[in-house]
């Protein structure tokens, strides 16, 4: 990155022809292909692929119907936590763009704060950190005219109580990436209400002010992860 930096400075700065303008207006790394790409547009052209929140704790195409719970705290004899995994990947998937996860569920709290994480599984289960997401329950209105699949734009205007116990439809915004899960790997979801407890991965160290309102959560399988997928090998 210091060599793509100095050419852009010495040509903006200095005057000196480096080259910085020619070829594709776009170029990125994708970790875990680590190589440069050229796109003519960002994000690349990809096609979303949509996987269940399984009620086994599969993340797949093909949905396991149900239910999974967690709690917002210690004080309920669940999990404080969930996790969904594919299957060991048959070949390598490129992922570029953004993300979204729709996601169906009930809380027993008027309001609460959805926080999605998305890994990189090795074999060895050592977990790599690719992006995360993050909304506030009473700030979910969604300006469908503006939004995308995997690009829901939220004016965070009108905050609205969530109804207690009733079934509600999110859709949380994942930070764009771009990443090739390799063959062998596992992609792993994660989903919380704290990333303040020293036990959870926060990306960068990055945690989020907690909401407070003590919650038992229900997540259904009809709730989809949408990843960017290139069809194509660059």
């Amino acid at each position: 990155m210091h060599v793509e930096a100095l050419a852009w400075f010495d040509h903006w700065l200095r005057g000196r022809d480096t080259g910085t303008l020619e070829g594709p207006p776009v170029r990125y790394w994708p970790a875990g292909a680590d190589e440069w790409r050229t796109s003519a547009t960002w994000p690349p052209p990809a096609e979303y692929a949509a996987y269940a929140l399984g009620a086994d704790g599969s993340l797949d195409p093909h949905e396991t119907p149900g239910a999974r719970q967690y709690a917002g705290d210690n004080r309920h004899a669940l999990p404080v936590r969930l996790s969904w995994s594919t299957a060991p990947l048959e070949a390598d998937l490129d992922m570029v763009g953004h993300l979204e996860l729709r996601l169906t569920a009930a809380t027993t709290g008027t309001d609460i704060g959805w926080i999605a994480l998305l890994q990189d599984v090795a074999p060895d289960g050592s977990a790599t950190e690719v992006t995360q997401g993050w909304l506030r329950g009473a700030l979910r209105e969604v300006d469908e005219e503006a939004s995308r699949p995997g690009r829901p734009v939220l004016p965070q205007r009108h905050p609205a109580p969530v109804p207690p116990g009733e079934t509600v439809d999110y859709r949380v915004p994942l930070v764009a990436n771009a990443r090739r899960f390799r063959r062998g790997h596992r992609i792993r979801l994660t989903l919380t209400t704290d990333d303040t407890r020293p036990d959870f991965p926060a990306m960068l160290g990055f945690t989020h002010a907690v909401v407070g309102v003590e919650s038992i959560n229900t997540v259904h399988s009809s709730s989809r992860l949408l990843l960017p997928v290139l069809q194509t090998r660059p």
